[in-house]
């Protein structure tokens, strides 16, 4: 069993697990300034690539810690630092002089021991994905959510299949729950039992013809228990959320409670 969350401690907690999911099934080396992630077959997606959980204090440790990210991840046309609650404020000004942009995602916890507020509206057929052709399916699911979104977010085609390649290097820890309907798969979440003393939810979406038919309700109540059940006993549970878009209210419906801003600091240079 995980071991138990403190209230007080858990935007720290936040932080270890979330860099820990991003790390899953991931190459990761831990240097003396922070843990890098390498996707050698996935350079396009940017998380798949990354320095996290840096150990440094003052500018110039910062420095150095630029100097192992240029070191490790210089071959691709990005670079990108995740930070969290426990990193200093310093390497946030070093990566800003620096040129890198930060992307803010809005941490959400569920209590542990505390049900979800609302219940599903439908009785949605929900699968795990475990088959070559549950993956083929979560790649068309992801690829059509991809391609819809408004410009400045799309993803292309190739990009989106590196994407579904880091989901299924996570798995079987992480597991990938679909739901049908109508006789089409029509939605996807994930479930974790994650780290620190927290479970996670992770990357909800329903295709745009099915929204507003209790899916994405169905699929969080499968999740929470899956991951929960997973770490064994009722653990907090972890959801990311965009700061500037409304899931992160019907998350706080369910009973997800905003705890802190993880960031993704990222710099796009020539290959």
């Amino acid at each position: 069993m995980a071991e138990p969350a403190h209230p007080e401690d858990l935007p720290y907690q936040v932080g270890r697990t979330y860099a820990d999911y991003l790390a899953l099934g991931h190459e990761h080396v831990e240097t003396p300034v922070g843990r890098v992630v390498r996707g050698d077959d996935t350079p396009r997606v940017y998380i798949a690539n990354h320095l996290q959980t840096l150990t440094a204090e003052t500018p110039e440790e910062a420095l150095q810690a630029l100097e192992v990210l240029e070191a490790e991840l210089g071959h691709l046309n990005h670079r990108l630092v995740v930070t969290d609650p426990r990193t200093s404020p310093a390497v946030g000004a070093v990566l800003a002089n620096a040129g890198h942009s930060p992307e803010a995602t809005l941490q959400m916890v569920l209590p542990a021991g505390h049900p979800l507020s609302n219940a599903p509206r439908v009785g949605a057929d929900i699968r795990p994905v475990t088959s070559d052709g549950d993956w083929v399916s979560l790649g068309r699911l992801m690829a059509e959510d991809h391609a819809n979104r408004p410009e400045a977010t799309r993803i292309d085609a190739v990009t989106s299949a590196q994407m579904l390649a880091t989901k299924r290097g996570k798995a079987p820890d992480v597991q990938f729950f679909i739901a049908r309907c109508d006789g089409e798969d029509a939605a996807y979440f994930s479930s974790w039992p994650g780290s620190c003393g927290l479970a996670m939810v992770e990357n909800l979406a329903t295709r745009e013809v099915y929204r507003r038919r209790g899916l994405a309700g169905a699929l969080v109540h499968q999740c929470v228990a899956d991951a929960r059940a997973r770490a064994g006993g009722e653990p907090a549970v972890l959801i990311g959320a965009d700061p500037d878009d409304w899931p992160k209210g019907y998350y706080a419906r369910l009973g997800f409670r905003p705890t802190c801003l993880t960031w993704g600091w990222l710099r796009r240079t020539p290959r």
